[in-house]
């Protein structure tokens, strides 16, 4: 949320429903009315005393007609008006989120600060929608605990970073390769290979990963007390909170394979 700089309190006596910033509007009135964040100025007891015309697009109604309505009737019954209000005179705050029913019946998701009696007896409040970012938030916090969850190895690499490193392994590879999450993260996975790992499946993982394509291989790979075993494991490109990724999943099929661990190639 943005930082809004806000008149200092007048020396005039001022009437404690006249919106502070109309009285200057040289210096506040076009940068309230323009800016992309909603805006709105209450009183003590709640009531909205200025608003913006972003906040209008927010609340469900045209800014003026804000005028005068409880801005509390669009908040939780739960919401803490008046601590936020006592919190807000209090400075180093840190922005919040709140649940807002808009006058149009829908329900948004937004970002807020309070600034504590821009005049006395006024405050104001500083609000962005981030509905739709916490929903994206909230669908990679699924898919991980599903990546977490799932019974087989499954790592996120970051291609466009030197050497392609290692952002996220489950709990699966780990048991997998005998690793622990420390010695995995910010690895290239060539740490897993021998020096007897075929070099053209290499090479047809590396032009995958370059290409962005699906790749899927079957190669020996070795675990953290060398023993070695059959990896089959698939590449493709995925993308996970807005970045281009590479997800790899990794299983072991030395038993499938029915084979000793041994130097020999799968058939």
């Amino acid at each position: 949320v943005m930082s809004v700089s806000v008149p200092r309190r007048s020396a005039r006596r001022v009437h404690r429903d006249e919106p502070a910033l109309a009285r200057e509007p040289d210096r506040y009135q076009a940068s309230f009315a323009e800016a992309h964040d909603a805006m709105v100025v209450v009183n003590d007891d709640g009531r909205i005393i200025d608003a913006n015309p972003a906040a209008g697009t927010l609340l469900g109604r045209d800014a003026q007609e804000l005028h005068g309505r409880g801005l509390p009737d669009f908040l939780p019954a739960d919401f803490d008006f008046e601590g936020v209000l006592t919190a807000a005179e209090r400075p180093g705050g840190n922005p919040e989120t709140v649940r807002i029913n808009a006058a149009d019946g829908s329900s948004r998701i937004v970002e807020y600060t309070a600034a504590g009696d821009i005049v006395p007896g006024q405050h104001l409040f500083v609000a962005r929608d981030v509905t739709e970012r916490v929903a994206r938030e909230a669908e990679l916090s699924r898919k991980t605990q599903a990546m977490d969850a799932a019974p087989i190895g499954i790592i996120l690499t970051d291609p466009t970073d030197e050497d392609n490193p290692i952002v996220y392994a489950n709990e699966a590879f780990a048991e997998i390769t005998g690793y622990d999450e420390s010695e995995i993260i910010g690895r290239n996975c060539r740490f897993l290979q021998a020096d007897d790992t075929d070099p053209d499946i290499i090479e047809r993982m590396r032009h995958g990963i370059e290409a962005g394509e699906t790749v899927s291989v079957t190669l020996r790979n070795r675990r953290k007390d060398g023993t070695p075993f059959w990896n089959h494991v698939t590449i493709a490109p995925v993308e996970a909170g807005g970045e281009e990724l590479m997800v790899g999943f990794q299983e072991d099929v030395t038993d499938r394979l029915d084979r000793s661990p041994s130097l020999e190639e799968p058939p």
